[in-house]
C-alpha cells in the first residue's frame, strides 16, 4: 500500500522537488518517464520563461497521457495537466467535463496512477527481481483491476511476481498455480 505522500498532489513546491526529488517520487518519476534525468529538474524547473515551461511540461504531459491511454482502459480519457505557478508545480487530473486536484480522486485511481508511474519509471532498472505485492488494486473497479493485472503481467516478463489478492479480477484464469506446482519450483 502506498503512503499518502507517494500520491500526486495538486501543489508541489519546486524548490523542495529540486532539493529532495525522492520525497516527491511520483512527480519525479513522471519527468523520468519523459526522458529527463534527476539532474534536469534543477536546470529545467528554475529561471525559465513561461513559454519554455509550457513546452517542457507539454512533453511530459504527452508522454504520461499516452501511457495512461494505452495502459488504463477504464480511464483512457484521463489527462495529467502540469503548470508552473510561481514557486509551485501545479498538477490536475482532467477528464471530459472536469478538472480535479489528484488528492480529491478515489483511492483506486490514486493507487493505480502511482503504481503505473512508479513502476514504469523503474522498468529499465527492474530485471531479474522477485517482486512481492500485497493486495494490488484493492480499491479499483473490476475493469481497473484487469488493467492492474495487465501491468503486473508486463512486469512479470522480466521478473518473478508474487502477489496476494482477494479480487477475482486480479487472477488470470489461464495461469493457475496449485499447491502441487510449488513442489516443483
Amino acid at each position: 500500500r502506498y503512503k499518502e505522500e507517494d500520491f500526486l498532489q495538486e501543489n508541489v513546491p519546486i524548490a523542495d522537488l529540486i532539493q529532495s526529488p525522492d520525497k516527491f517520487r511520483s512527480v519525479t518519476n513522471m519527468f523520468l518517464i519523459s526522458g529527463w534525468k534527476k539532474s534536469d529538474l534543477a536546470t529545467n524547473l528554475q529561471n525559465q520563461t513561461s513559454t519554455v515551461y509550457s513546452n517542457l511540461f507539454n512533453q511530459v504531459k504527452r508522454c504520461i497521457n499516452s501511457l495512461i491511454k494505452n495502459q488504463w482502459h477504464s480511464h483512457k480519457n484521463l489527462k495529467i495537466e502540469l503548470e508552473h505557478r510561481g514557486d509551485h508545480l501545479t498538477i490536475h487530473l482532467n477528464e471530459p467535463g472536469s478538472s480535479t486536484p489528484p488528492e480529491f480522486r478515489s483511492d483506486g485511481l490514486k493507487w493505480f496512477l502511482t503504481f503505473l508511474i512508479n513502476f514504469r519509471a523503474q522498468s529499465k532498472d527492474i530485471s531479474n527481481y522477485i517482486l512481492l505485492i500485497d493486495e494490488p488494486g484493492l480499491y479499483l473497479h473490476p475493469r481497473g483491476q484487469k488493467d492492474a493485472l495487465d501491468e503486473i503481467e508486463n512486469l512479470s516478463q522480466e521478473n518473478q511476481i508474487v502477489y496476494t489478492t482477494h479480487q477475482t479480477f486480479l487472477i488470470n484464469k489461464n495461469i493457475i498455480i496449485t499447491p502441487k506446482h510449488f513442489n516443483n519450483l
